[in-house]
């Protein structure tokens, strides 16, 4: 009587499927990150507020 060697097919092991899930979750969490950058737009922040410009350049030209 022989013996057959019978394998279980490719998924039925679990790591495949880790290695798989790795650069899946990563495609779908840079997927967010892109559509959070572009839904969210950045808005410009100035150097100084107006009353800190005003102090600060009436201490320069020598005049308070």
């Amino acid at each position: 009587m022989q013996k057959v060697n019978e394998q279980e097919p490719w998924y039925h092991n679990p790591w495949v499927w880790l290695l798989i899930a790795i650069p899946s979750l990563t495609v779908i969490g840079c997927m967010f990150t892109m559509y959070l950058a572009l839904t969210n737009p950045h808005t410009l922040v100035s150097d100084a507020p107006a009353e800190y410009r005003a102090t600060t350049e009436s201490k320069d030209s020598g005049t308070e």
